[in-house]
């Protein structure tokens, strides 16, 4: 007998610099925030298909209970958390659903050994409009409720990235710098590449401007120049890549202006002159 389909999970990763949304709950509820918000997650994690429908009373009474928080600051969180895009806004506003596709995005690698795939966003939508609310929480399943089987559940539909898109420029920037290198490198699947750009920025909160600066000094760095060759690899790594980049002589020595390296050599001649 095959073995039941399993649409949960044991563990969500907890990235330990703060987000927008984490940062503006802290900074209104203090230490409450950060645990509403870690609750929050850790509940989703826990759901079938990671997400759970609040519009009944007895449901969101359930939900405020898990999270160990009172009706007026929990729901005013949750409106925090849809306002800086964290939970699904239309999914919120509409159904009272709590959903977030950047956990989704995260418990991705949990399925990869699983014969069923993680619900979609627009998968969830469908079954908020197709179907009743049961105790649980979640769309009850109906004759209606589309099949979610291998065979017959379409394909997602994986984003594409515009050439002038942040992620795309910059997985073309790092290919560049590898080129410099060695021309005849392997051109590498950049859609693909600008996943893991967009998973950086969106997920990690890195911006456009530290990570480009993070790659530029890794492909002069004598080590890690042959150890990071793709846009995984940099997300990987890119703490380590961070710390040994700020203590980097060379580094902190391009971050000068021209006006003020000129000052300094003005600085370092006058002392010679007076050791004389």
């Amino acid at each position: 007998m095959a073995r039941p389909e399993r649409k949960n999970a044991d563990y969500f990763p907890f990235y330990a610099k703060d987000g927008r949304t984490l940062f503006i709950l802290e900074g209104k509820y203090r230490c409450k925030g950060s645990g509403f918000f870690t609750n929050v997650m850790r509940f989703l994690t826990l759901q079938d298909d990671h997400y759970f429908c609040i519009s009944d009373e007895t449901n969101q009474m359930y939900f405020l209970s898990k999270c160990h928080c009172d009706e007026v600051a929990g729901i005013d969180m949750l409106e925090i958390m849809t306002k800086t895009g964290k939970l699904d806004r239309d999914l919120w506003e509409n159904h009272k659903i709590i959903a977030c596709q950047d956990l989704l995005d995260s418990l991705e690698h949990a399925y990869r050994k699983r014969s069923n795939k993680i619900i979609t966003m627009d998968e969830i939508r469908v079954y908020s409009t197709l179907n009743p609310v049961n105790s649980g929480g979640n769309p009850v399943n109906s004759a209606n409720k589309p099949q979610r089987k291998e065979k017959k559940r379409k394909e997602k539909k994986k984003k594409q990235y515009s050439p002038n898109s942040e992620e795309f420029r910059l997985s073309i920037f790092l290919l560049e710098e590898i080129q410099k290198r060695k021309p005849d490198f392997k051109k590498p699947n950049l859609q693909k590449w600008a996943i893991h750009i967009d998973r950086m920025i969106r997920l990690d909160d890195r911006t456009p401007e530290r990570i480009k600066e993070i790659i530029e000094w890794c492909q002069q760095d004598d080590f890690w120049q042959n150890n990071i060759l793709s846009t995984e690899k940099l997300r990987i790594q890119f703490d380590k890549l961070e710390l040994q980049m700020e203590k980097d002589p060379d580094y902190e020595e391009s971050r000068l202006s021209p006006a003020m390296i000129k000052l300094l050599a003005e600085e370092a001649r006058e002392e010679e002159k007076t050791k004389t």
